[in-house]
């Protein structure tokens, strides 16, 4: 899917932000030494403008609308960096409990979306990738299970860790259960991309719009808006600007912050300024910031 330039561009570009800006993340790696499990480099969109080619690549962006239909986001596109010596991650979905079974978050739910997931997941790799580097982890059919996390005490029979070479992508049901692999390098560092696509819930104003995991708006460079495709526009929820107009379509802020996708952000205006609403937990404030123009 990359070409071995780009994969070149994008793994520099990736550890330059990991080296400068990344965050230890302990997330689902109670074992990690000093709670740290790898590195973390949240909202790489407003990071470098070479990752927004992934985020509607030609090859992949279609099949996730065949399954989801196009009335998506990108919920967030962030990346893990996978150190030598850097431990196993526990499995676990991303989809909460509260959410699993319902076509759309209990809503009443449109012809259009009934059976569809309401995420799925690509991860881009761009270097080759196999179980010796921290390969990602799938469970395949956990999405059918009606859990969000696996049992206590209990082991999947078939835990599948493909192995693939640069610039391939693998892309999974995100009720799935997955996880980072363990670093037994020596000397090699996993990077890969993580993007994190979502049902809009336009539809289900009652639920309150789109909700992002890291809104690209949240430091989003404004000379970049007009080198971004239509779609990548649509995606980001950036059709009238960088930081507009907000996609809550009723913002409840009890609501949204009560864990239902984890830690997420939406956006509104107060008084005709634009701010955000988050809680991202385990990530600092700053994690979403455009820490870098690279």
């Amino acid at each position: 899917m990359l070409s071995p330039d780009q994969c070149r561009q994008l793994r520099e570009t990736l550890l330059e932000c990991g080296e400068r800006f990344g965050e230890g993340h302990a997330h689902r790696t109670p074992q990690a030494e000093g709670g740290i499990g790898a590195w973390h480099v949240a909202n790489l969109p407003t990071m470098a403008r070479c990752f927004h080619g992934i985020i509607d690549h030609p090859k992949v962006l279609p099949l996730v609308e065949h399954f989801m239909g196009k009335d998506i986001i990108l919920g967030s596109l962030s990346s893990r960096i996978v150190r030598p010596g850097d431990p196993v991650q526990g499995l676990h979905g991303d989809i909460g409990q509260n959410m699993i079974g319902k076509d759309v978050v209990g809503s009443e739910v449109l012809e259009a979306d009934r059976g569809r997931p309401l995420m799925m997941n690509t991860v881009w790799m761009f270097q080759d990738t196999g179980p010796e580097i921290g390969g990602t982890r799938v469970v395949p059919g956990s999405h059918m299970s009606g859990m969000a996390e696996v049992p206590d005490g209990w082991e999947p029979p078939m835990v599948v860790q493909p192995s693939a070479p640069a610039g391939s992508v693998l892309v999974y049901n995100g009720h799935c259960w997955h996880a980072g692999g363990a670093n037994t390098s020596e000397d090699k560092y996993r990077c890969s991309a993580f993007g994190h696509y979502r049902k809009s819930l336009d539809a289900y104003p009652a639920f309150g719009g789109r909700i992002f995991q890291c809104d690209p708006a949240a430091g989003f460079p404004s000379e970049w808006w007009e080198g971004l495709s239509q779609r990548n526009k649509e995606l980001l929820g950036m059709t009238d600007g960088p930081q507009g107009p907000p996609p809550c379509a009723t913002h409840d802020p009890e609501q949204h912050l009560n864990g239902d996708f984890g830690g997420f952000q939406c956006r509104q205006f107060t008084d005709g300024e634009f701010e955000l609403v988050t809680e991202v937990p385990g990530f600092k404030e700053t994690a979403n910031s455009p820490l870098a123009r690279l």
